[in-house]
């Protein structure tokens, strides 16, 4: 679960081209623990990682296109 987290954060980290990295920015790497973020859901309202601790099945859907 910890590893499908953090391939998912390091996918949004890398994949997001307008995403700001602050100061303590950095790669996670494989079977560490991801770090808490946060993005806004399709309501525009802002859901982070932490909200899903303790669940089950967590799947992060980066749908990468130009409209």
């Amino acid at each position: 679960m910890l590893a499908t987290l953090a391939g998912a954060a390091c996918l949004v980290a890398t994949g997001v081209p307008s995403a700001t990295l602050g100061a303590d920015d950095r790669e996670v790497a494989i079977g560490e623990r991801a770090p808490d973020f946060a993005l806004l859901n399709v309501e525009g309202k802002k859901t982070r990682l932490s909200d899903y601790k303790g669940k089950k099945n967590v799947v992060l859907v980066f749908a990468r296109a130009h409209w």
